[in-house]
């Protein structure tokens, strides 16, 4: 083989290359393009959606109930992690507490240590679930 058919396949080889990282980039911006809206969803679930109805509903849990209940509820954290915003919410009732995390689309949720789904859409509804799933465990406990 010549100098120059090696110096073709080299310059072949880049070009390959260069092609599949293209390829895999724009891959990835359009992955992400799809992933901004619910990700959106997440956050706002997070940081705002379900920390209001707490806000409006813990107060009423001694009332209704007919005695003093122990709860507690924060306000959200986030942690900038590379691209993004990482939120972190918790309340409880009595013992049981629920701890909210999100990264960009992943959603974790536990209530007293266990997983807890939440189903798409990420609002007022699903935040007022999960609510109540904590008041019942937290009062049943």
């Amino acid at each position: 083989m010549d100098a120059n058919e090696e110096l073709r396949k080299t310059i072949e080889g880049v070009k390959e290359k260069q092609a599949q990282r293209d390829a895999e980039a724009a891959e990835q911006k359009r992955k992400a393009q799809q992933a901004t809206p619910e990700a959106a969803m997440i956050e706002e679930f997070v940081r705002a959606t379900l920390p209001a109805v707490v806000d409006e509903m813990l107060p009423q849990v001694s009332k209704m109930y007919g005695q003093l209940v122990a709860t507690a509820s924060g306000a959200p954290a986030n942690q900038f992690h590379g691209s993004h915003h990482d939120w972190h919410y918790t309340f409880s009732v009595r013992q049981v507490e629920a701890v909210v995390d999100s990264c960009e689309r992943r959603l974790e949720i536990q209530i007293g240590g266990k997983p807890y789904r939440v189903n798409a859409p990420f609002d007022r509804d699903a935040a007022i679930r999960l609510f109540n799933t904590v008041v019942e465990r937290g009062l049943s406990g």
